[in-house]
């Protein structure tokens, strides 16, 4: 199978193509990346196995999601039916990088015993470009793998229970692999290749899980708070791990989709807030104090953040969330900037949604996925890439933004503080706003203000207590601000 993805490679080489953006095309100024599985299978082997499997492959590439971007930005990375491939980023013929078809043992009466059953959840690349990291779930007894027979609404229904979760990489060229981390789901690389960042699973409770949503989906029952419970005790934990001295450590108790600032030096992953919104979170490298980045409402665009990957710069990170009122945590993509806490949606008006966005390897460039809303299935998926420049965001008509024709946290004065300190804001236009302080760990500490303000400068002034009226302990203190669909935020610290 090795000479023939090698082989593959090189007739991808020779069909290269890319599809230039069009009146027709999603979106104007984007590009669309052409996924072309019109290839003769007769051509690149004469085994009859090997022939089969590459039919199958090919013939489940209309289901292709969670696109990356290579680091030298050659390639593209992504899922689809029972593999991960690649493609040129210029469009063209795919190649299975790697699969599992025919990869499940059974013994002669057709009860599984062990061999790979999936492979999913593509990470991206290794920071040299040369492997990809996913993925692959192994049937294990030994680890509490079993397979179960079960009646559902007068049905018998057989299942996998407990499939054991291990990220591995993949040579793009010669298709050997390695185990980086087992019994882990979610991950993502340093820049400089040195650390692996992951979230480690609980197999137990991966099977109590499964076990409670098949009586959720097929008997009704469960409740939310059930629910939750039930995922969080499927994981143990937000993970470093060194790959040069083999040492691992442990950053959160909880956590997941992590990534990397570019100097190394912090973990940005998703996680729930104490009312059950994922926000983004930061943590450093060798562990310490959680510092939460988002601060959305319940109802706000963009809360439940997914898939967070931060620019070259480090100034912005793209990650997924919910838009309007679709209740999948995937239907649209954000923009948050760093520094000032802003979040923009991007194309919050068309017809489709972006999902899966990531940046090119000099942040000039985004890499992104549609789906036709409000369906939001696999069907329809297709890659695009857009030239892309954050800082319009920020400043979308090129000239100076004086105050107060936008939302701002001008400052909180005296800062450092004790007892109290006077935060100043403007408001763009009339209308309902709210002052919040939150700790560190995105707890929330005193609402300040919540209601109908005019435009312009405003002031408010905290005394240091909670909303019981308690003093609050002394350290650093988030404000957020939100009016209409924008929201930023400062950082204050109280001193006693």
């Amino acid at each position: 199978m090795k000479t023939i993805i090698i082989n593959i490679l090189v007739i991808a080489a020779l069909l290269v193509y890319a599809v230039p953006a069009c009146a027709d095309d999603v979106y104007e100024n984007s590009t669309k990346i052409n996924i072309d599985s019109s290839v003769d299978i007769d051509s690149m082997t004469d085994d009859k196995e090997e022939k089969s499997t590459l039919s199958t492959l090919y013939r489940n590439l209309d289901h292709y999601q969670n696109p990356k971007w290579s680091p030298d930005g050659k390639w593209i990375g992504f899922e689809a039916g029972h593999g991960i491939w690649i493609v040129p980023v210029e469009g063209g013929l795919p190649v299975p990088a790697y699969h599992v078809l025919g990869k499940m043992e059974v013994d002669e009466s057709g009860t599984i015993t062990g061999g790979e059953t999936s492979c999913a959840y593509l990470f991206g690349f290794t920071p040299d470009s040369r492997e990809m990291t996913f993925v692959v779930k192994i049937f294990d007894a030994e680890r509490g793998s079993v397979v179960e027979t079960v009646e559902r609404n007068g049905y018998e229904m057989t299942g996998i229970y407990g499939s054991v979760p291990i990220i591995i990489n993949v040579d793009i060229e010669t298709g050997e692999k390695r185990t980086i981390v087992e019994e882990s789901i979610s991950g993502g690389w340093s820049p400089s290749g040195r650390y692996f960042a992951y979230q480690k699973m609980n197999l137990e409770g991966q099977i109590e899980y499964q076990r409670y949503m098949d009586a959720v989906i097929y008997e009704h029952i469960g409740d939310p708070e059930t629910s939750q419970q039930k995922i969080d005790a499927m994981y143990d934990g937000l993970f470093v791990l060194d790959m040069e001295t083999g040492e691992k450590w442990l950053v959160s108790e909880k956590g997941g989709d992590p990534c990397f600032t570019p100097d190394d030096e912090y973990v940005i992953f998703g996680q729930d807030d104490a009312s059950g919104v994922r926000q983004l979170y930061r943590v450093p490298r060798m562990g310490g104090e959680i510092e939460q980045l988002t601060f959305y409402a319940e109802d706000e665009d963009g809360h439940n953040t997914y898939f967070p990957d931060i620019s070259p710069d480090g100034q912005w990170i793209l990650h997924t969330g919910i838009f309007g009122e679709h209740v999948s945590p995937y239907s649209g993509v954000y923009l948050f900037h760093v520094p000032t806490g802003q979040s923009f949606p991007l194309y919050p008006d068309s017809e489709l949604r972006i999902t899966n966005a990531t940046w090119s390897s000099d942040g000039t460039q985004i890499l992104f996925s549609t789906v036709k809303y409000p369906e939001m299935t696999t069907q329809g998926i297709y890659f695009y890439t857009t030239n892309f420049r954050a800082a319009d965001y920020l400043n979308p008509t090129g000239v100076d933004i004086v105050l107060p024709e936008a939302l701002a946290l001008i400052g909180n004065f005296p800062n450092p503080f004790n007892p109290s300190t006077t935060i100043e804001f403007s408001l763009p236009q009339t209308g309902y706003a709210d002052l919040v302080i939150y700790n560190v760990t995105g707890q929330k500490v005193r609402e300040l203000i919540s209601g109908q303000l005019n435009q312009g400068v405003q002031t408010a002034v905290w005394d240091g207590h909670d909303d019981q009226g308690l003093p609050v302990s002394a350290g650093v203190y988030v404000t957020r601000l939100r009016a209409e669909n924008a929201v930023t935020t400062n950082r204050m610290m109280l001193v006693k």
